[in-house]
């Protein structure tokens, strides 16, 4: 039995097997067998057996029957070597199914050829381009995570052809990555609004659950669950920063801390004053220490140069003073008294101190009492009661009836023999205004009299709203004379309307 062409039998050509025999007489009948499994099954009659486009299909064991009337005789089984290129190229992984981050995977490449595949090349698929990655029957991974979810694919090649497979996903399989906070509305809420937060996160599988907590003090609260939380009528109070905890089988993840940007109109306005104490000496001002007069030494309020007083009532009306030291000795500062009343955004000032948002005829109404008498308790009480009334009630200082209520009101505390003859007195307009006119020109007149004397002096400044939100600049002179005696007198008040 031979056959047509001679040589290797390529996959899809044609091919013509052929049974010969000796014989006498000549053979009369031919017949063709193919063995399938372990029986022999008749396939054609005739001395040649012909295959149109041969394919692997047909690699059976075939023998023929040569008869005459004589006898039979049967040929050796020839087997077809079909030569075909690589086919059913496929990609298997071990282990199969999802591949958990950080572990190890082999992706096989499989095929069937003939002859055998001589390679294997791999590629993984970044975008629209295939990239080639390997070459080898396997591609192994360490320590997979998922920046290697692409699909990849191999290609096996004979002498014949080169075949690709189907490209093949990784399903890696990981815990929650890259946790975010977003807020809707975005960017500041308006106090009263609402407000709804979102925790958004990647995972496979995907989130199974959402936490959400708020930052209190040095703890994390847990207060709610869901992707999405919610805050009606949104306060100041809501001021927390919040963060979310996403988590799937595999783990769990949080967010970074989120504030919330709540806008609000003012609350809590208060006056902050800050005394500065200040001292010449050689070596320098080792320490500075503060004290409320009428309480000791033993009762420091504060250290340092500066002293901020925050939240200022009728008890802090006793004047404040400082202490300075260096290695060679100590002095004390004259008392300052400082108080505020916080009602109404009513201020007042102090002898030798400003307390922010006085109008003039505050400023005034104090030069007038302190000309009139000695620095006294109850004379530094009457100037802080003239200035609460001239603030509170905001009338000019040229109505001479309220003018007369407050001199009044002076009087009991220090002259209330002369409160009768105060009484009986009538300010008009024109009086009151002139008299103010005349203790403020008497005033500066003894300032410039008793800065002749200065040997050393400075300006200072100080700004701060009036009772109708007008910003106002306090100018001093502080001055020291041949005797160490120290003044410091306000100079003037000017209104800088639409400047800060």
């Amino acid at each position: 039995m031979v056959t047509r062409p001679p040589g290797e039998i390529f996959e899809g050509r044609s091919v013509t097997l052929t049974c010969s025999c000796d014989a006498n007489p000549p053979v009369v009948s031919y017949t063709w067998f193919k063995r399938s499994g372990i029986e022999d099954s008749q396939i054609w009659t005739g001395q040649n057996y012909t295959f149109e486009h041969i394919s692997v299909g047909d690699s059976y064991k075939y023998k023929c029957r040569a008869s005459n009337r004589l006898g039979s005789a049967i040929s050796e089984s020839m087997r077809l070597d079909i030569l075909y290129g690589p086919r059913r190229v496929e990609v298997f992984s071990r282990p199969s199914g999802g591949i958990l981050e950080g572990r190890s995977v082999t992706l096989t490449c499989s095929s069937d050829a003939n002859p055998p595949v001589e390679s294997y090349t791999w590629f993984k698929r970044s975008g629209t381009e295939d990239s080639q990655i390997w070459t080898g029957q396997n591609y192994t991974i360490e320590y997979i995570s998922v920046e290697d979810s692409y699909k990849y694919k191999c290609r096996a090649s004979n002498r014949h052809r080169s075949v690709f497979s189907e490209y093949t996903p990784l399903d890696i399989l990981y815990g929650p990555k890259r946790v975010q906070v977003s807020s809707k509305p975005f960017g500041g809420i308006m106090e009263g609004g609402s407000m709804t937060l979102t925790c958004s996160s990647e995972a496979n599988p995907s989130v199974k659950s959402y936490t959400w907590f708020k930052r209190s003090g040095e703890e994390d609260l847990e207060i709610g669950t869901g992707q999405n939380y919610a805050i009606e009528h949104i306060s100041v109070e809501d001021s927390y920063k919040y963060k979310c905890r996403a988590s799937n089988q595999h783990g769990s993840a949080f967010s970074e801390y989120t504030p919330l940007n709540i806008l609000y109109s003012p609350k809590n306005t208060s006056v902050t004053v800050t005394l500065t104490c200040k001292a010449h000496a050689n070596p320098p001002v080792m320490d500075y220490t503060w004290y409320k007069e009428g309480e000791g030494e033993s009762e420091p309020v504060a250290y340092g140069q500066t002293y901020s007083i925050t939240s200022i009532t009728k008890e802090d009306i006793e004047p404040f003073y400082c202490k300075t030291r260096n290695s060679i000795g100590h002095d004390y500062a004259r008392p300052v008294p400082v108080t505020c009343i916080s009602k109404a955004q009513v201020a007042a000032a102090g002898i030798g101190g400003f307390c922010g948002g006085l109008a003039t005829a505050v400023l005034f109404t104090i030069l007038w009492i302190r000309t009139g008498f000695t620095r006294a308790k109850s004379q530094r009480e009457a100037g802080f009661i003239v200035a609460k009334e001239v603030a509170q009630a905001a009338r000019p200082f040229t109505e001479g009836e309220f003018l007369k209520s407050c001199r009044i009101k002076v009087c009991d505390l220090v002259c209330p023999d002369k409160k009768q003859v105060l009484a009986n007195l009538s300010l008009s307009r024109n009086t009151a205004a002139d008299r103010v006119c005349e203790m403020a020109t008497d005033l500066r007149t003894q300032l410039s009299e008793r800065s002749k004397d200065f040997t050393a002096d400075s300006l200072a400044v100080d700004e701060s709203p009036d009772t109708t939100d007008t910003a106002q600049l306090a100018i001093f002179i502080p001055g020291v004379d041949s005797n160490l005696r120290v003044t410091e007198e306000i100079l003037d008040i000017k209104s800088m309307h639409g400047t800060t």
